[in-house]
Parts: structure tokens; C-alpha cells; sequence
């Protein structure tokens, strides 16, 4: 059966919620397609009873950006603050890092640095941990 709709909007991220709920609100009928079984896009932390929570897409929220801390306020998706008071311990391999990095190494935008998160999707969803059955390249179709 075919449904008729004002607006379709592709992707079921933050971006595309955000879309959808403008244009809803504007009194357009909008269609949202997701190729997930859920929504939230790259954002995607899962409770873990040894840790409470792990992170395994975008994870974080500047206490500035007002605009973002809003809208997932009023599309019911829950925040939480960042440990910043506890020693944090970082695993590298079989070694702890426990100082805090003064500066970070930044990759420059090439086409081999941008593969690199793809496949680590990839590597996860072969593993079955993100809830989707297809490489990631196929459902962005660019790579």
C-alpha cells in the first residue's frame, strides 16, 4: 500500500530526527527511513552491568551546545555527566594510562583515515554487537 507524505527524510540519526520533528511541527506529513532496527543513528551507548554504560558511536555533548542538549531533552533521550572527578583509567593493550592527554594527535581527512571508522563499524556489525546485519558501506552506499 503506498503512503503519500509531503517530506520523506532519509536517516534516523539525530540530524534526521531533528528534521522530522521541524517539518511535523510545521505542519508537514513526514515519512522517516531507517535501514536500523532503531533509530539514533551513530549514537549508541549500551547498558553493561560491569560498567552501567558503553559507548559505541558519538558519546558526548559540550556542557555549551544548548541547542543539542534541548532537542535531545524533547526527544526523550537521556543524558548523563561524564566521570571528571574519579582517577581515569584508559586501557592500551595490557597497559593502563592513568594522566589525562594534553594534546591529541589529529589525522588529516584523508580517504584512508576516513575508511578506518567504517571498518571498525564493519568489524562490529560482523560481530553482531550493533543490532544490524549490513556493512556499513553498503547502508551509506559511498565507500
Amino acid at each position: 500500500m503506498a503512503q503519500k507524505c509531503d517530506v520523506v527524510v532519509v536517516g534516523g540519526g539525530i540530524s534526521g530526527l531533528s528534521a522530522a520533528k521541524l517539518l511535523t511541527e510545521a505542519g508537514l506529513n513526514v515519512v522517516l527511513l531507517e535501514a536500523n532496527d532503531r533509530v539514533g543513528g551513530r549514537t549508541f551507548t549500551v547498558k553493561n552491568k560491569q560498567v552501567k554504560y558503553v559507548d559505541l558511536g558519538g558519546a558526548y555533548v559540550g556542557p555549551t551546545q544548548n541547542r543539542l542538549l534541548r532537542l535531545s531533552k524533547e526527544l526523550g533521550i537521556e543524558t548523563y555527566k561524564v566521570n571528571e572527578v574519579e582517577q581515569l583509567i584508559h586501557h592500551v593493550k595490557t597497559s593502563r594510562v592513568r594522566e589525562t592527554a594534553t594534546e591529541v594527535e589529529v589525522w588529516a581527512l584523508s580517504k584512508e583515515n576516513l575508511s578506518v571508522d567504517h571498518k571498525c563499524l564493519n568489524t562490529w556489525i560482523a560481530r553482531g554487537r550493533l543490532g544490524c546485519k549490513q556493512p556499513f558501506a553498503i547502508i551509506c552506499g559511498h565507500l
